[in-house]
């Protein structure tokens, strides 16, 4: 009977090992899937932390391009800044040449008058003694009239002079805003088209701005040369009400 008993114990041994083994190996198979998403979680994660890296690249080199844009344009501003500069110096040359013009009026008006005066005296005293000095002090009348005429001239010449290299700025002015402009245009077209693979919106507003600040800088630059053209106007205008009535003296 004990031998039975022990066999009995055998055979539920064996039963016992067959669903243990049963169930260490659906664990085992249960671990091994578990293994397999782990492994593909971890791969999509290497994938994701590459995305990263290479975003950040292109991320910095849109940076420096920025850079090397926002660099340019404070180049353009700067160079600006110059040529305001050299425009403030015209104007005082101009406005300098326009009182010496005054000045040199003035002395002239006040000899034409004392001459005058001096003739009436001469005549009025003995006009045949001092026929020869009149006609000398007549000469020198008309000398220092043609002398003022002459510096009148010249000063007038000297601001034609003057209004030339205005517009010659303008231009060069001009030449150079387009020049950046369309700098400015290529890289902007270069930095749409890739953003636009990427849809980039942020950027898109970035460059919008740039391009804002650019329209601005120009409509600056407009505005101070038409002030310099309504300034070399005004100076054109003052100087041919001034040249009128010395000319109608030497007509008397």
């Amino acid at each position: 009977m004990s031998t039975e008993s022990l066999q009995t114990n055998r055979q539920v041994d064996l039963d016992q090992l067959t669903n243990d083994f049963t169930k260490w190996q659906g664990k085992y198979r249960d671990l091994g899937l578990q293994n397999i998403s782990l492994q593909q979680e971890l791969n999509h994660l290497i994938d994701e932390r590459e995305q990263g890296r290479k975003a950040a690249r292109t991320t910095e080199e849109e940076l420096t391009q920025y850079r090397s844009i926002i660099t340019s344009l404070q180049d353009t501003l700067a160079k600006r800044c110059d040529l305001e500069d050299e425009n403030r110096s015209l104007r005082e040359v101009v406005a300098n040449m326009e009182e010496t013009i005054t000045k040199l009026k003035e002395e002239g008006q006040g000899a034409l008058l004392d001459v005058q005066a001096h003739l009436e005296q001469v005549h009025a005293t003995d006009k045949a003694e001092m026929e020869d000095s009149h006609h000398q002090q007549v000469r020198e009348m008309e000398e220092k009239a043609r002398a003022l005429q002459q510096a009148v001239h010249d000063k007038s010449a000297e601001i034609k002079q003057l209004q030339q290299q205005l517009v010659e700025a303008q231009k060069d002015r001009q030449m150079e805003i387009v020049k950046l402009r369309q700098e400015y245009d290529a890289k902007l077209v270069k930095l749409q088209s890739a953003r636009t693979q990427r849809s980039d919106k942020p950027n898109s507003a970035s460059s919008h701005i740039l391009r804002e600040k650019m329209l601005n800088a120009q409509a600056a630059s407009e505005r101070e040369v038409a002030s310099l053209r309504q300034t070399v106007s005004e100076l054109k205008r003052k100087l041919s009400n001034q040249q009128q009535p010395s000319g109608a003296k030497r007509k008397r």
